[in-house]
């Protein structure tokens, strides 16, 4: 495997390379937490869990590599998603949202637009 590429799959037996091509990549850390305020009025936050949230987000995208994610999506209630890094690599659970893309080109191979997966770590 070469660094600094993604993958996804069923297991980690199964992960799929995802293509970097017309790919942005964002990672957001989600906050699980309780707050409120005292008698005092002063505000206090009991943190439960921090999880991460990964964006994957293509300009364009062809039917082969689009399909690769409906049909992950189809399978499977949680993936494996994999970070690869010079340092290694970091295996996550994740649940994939919905999909929504728009038709660019209808042709026999065709190209989609403003794909936008969101994989939430479980």
């Amino acid at each position: 495997m070469a660094k600094a590429n993604l993958y996804l799959g069923t297991t980690t037996a199964t992960l799929q390379l995802l293509t970097p091509f017309g790919r942005s990549y964002k990672i957001t850390n989600i906050e699980q937490a309780r707050s409120g305020r005292t008698a005092s009025g002063r505000l206090v936050k009991d943190i439960i869990a921090t999880k991460k949230e990964f964006s994957l987000e293509y300009n364009l995208i062809d039917d082969s590599e689009l399909d690769k994610y409906i049909d992950l999506y189809a399978e499977a209630d949680e993936l494996v998603f994999r970070d690869e890094r010079d340092s290694g690599y970091t295996d996550y659970t994740v649940l994939m949202n919905p999909l929504d893309q728009e038709r660019i080109i209808a042709a026999e191979d065709g190209l989609w637009g403003g794909v936008q997966i969101k994989l939430s770590e479980v």
